[in-house]
């Protein structure tokens, strides 16, 4: 925690109470880290985001979600269901917590934050965290805000190729550029007044700095990589996908474990520039059943489905520790 917060020792708090209708009351608060606590410099009450923040924050600010439309659901510890929420980019939603007997998701509709986020990008907000809760307690601010400190100003968060990694770089280089500025010409001035070996320094220093900005420049390159990547997989997926889905979760014995599930495999490994290259019209499944009637069963059920011209038995293997069969079933579809 020390780190980088000491450099990002400030961060800012909105606070966005939805209602059900209208347009959503925003506060702003403002907290500074000081040794193992938080402490709220500044609160502003009923801020309008697109006058109030008229220069883009040099900290980080994160948004606190309340109110109307944010919703909490309890899972148990398969977390059945959870995709349709967690899957789809339909919703915005967090883990807020985990048990041995389940966990809790709070999520609500991306739609409905869609105004207040195209607000905050116009006038580029370094946005770095997104909570959610149904309601809130004002005095839960600062130590939420203290669990921020800890636990996302990490070094290794800039490391991650992921929006709040790219903010918190941001960030973190308008925080050092006139530090980093001041030094080299320093440097040069010294070096002009006394000798070569200054020159050499700052040679070293320039070349560390460019270095920091080309790992940047490749993080942010991977990123859009990535991006290109999951986009062109999802244009070959078959529309079918979901139909399929369906009704194979119409079959499947309540004793059996679904594990995996592919849909279309890759062919072989992905490289970098190159499109992927993937197996139409075939599906593959691994799961565990402790009766393996059962999976004979659902074998002869996905067998009677429309969408399954072939299915085949790859494996079937019992696990010594728990007596389970492990099988990995093969849809040619």
């Amino acid at each position: 925690m020390r780190g980088l917060s000491v450099i990002l020792k400030r961060v800012g708090l909105l606070v966005v109470r939805m209602k059900r209708e209208g347009d959503p009351v925003v506060d702003y608060l403002e907290g500074i880290c000081r040794g193992k606590r938080v402490t709220i410099v500044r609160e502003e009450r009923s801020v309008e985001p697109e006058s109030f923040f008229r220069k883009s924050p040099d900290y980080p600010v994160v948004i606190w979600f309340t109110g109307e439309g944010i919703i909490t659901k309890l899972f148990d510890e398969t977390g059945g269901g959870m995709e349709r929420i967690t899957v789809g980019g339909e919703f915005l939603w967090e883990r807020e917590s985990f048990s041995g007997d389940g966990m809790k998701i709070v999520f609500t509709r991306k739609e409905r934050i869609e105004v207040l986020s195209a607000v905050l990008e116009k006038q580029k907000v370094p946005v770095a965290g997104i909570h959610l809760s149904p309601s809130v307690d004002e005095r839960e601010y600062e130590s939420y805000l203290f669990r921020f400190f800890q636990e996302e100003l990490k070094w290794k968060v800039l490391m991650e190729p992921t929006e709040r990694g790219s903010c918190l770089c941001t960030l973190l280089r308008r925080k050092l550029r006139l530090p980093v500025l001041v030094c080299l010409l320093s440097l040069l001035l010294v070096n002009f007044l006394w000798n070569d070996t200054l020159r050499k320094r700052h040679s070293l220093l320039q070349a560390e700095l460019t270095r920091v900005e080309r790992n940047v420049s490749a993080r942010d390159k991977h990123s859009r990589e990535v991006e290109r990547v999951v986009n062109e997989y999802r244009r070959t997926g078959n529309r079918r996908n979901a139909f399929i889905v369906d009704r194979m979760a119409a079959v499947i014995p309540p004793e059996v474990v679904l594990e995996s599930l592919e849909i279309g495999p890759l062919l072989k490994v992905y490289e970098e520039g190159k499109p992927l290259s993937i197996r139409d019209g075939l599906l593959r499944c691994k799961g565990r059943c402790a009766i393996t009637e059962k999976i004979t069963r659902f074998i002869g059920e996905l067998t009677k489905t429309d969408f399954a011209r072939e299915v085949k038995l790859i494996s079937l293997e019992r696990e010594r520790d728990t007596g389970q069969s492990l099988f990995k079933i093969e849809i040619r579809l």
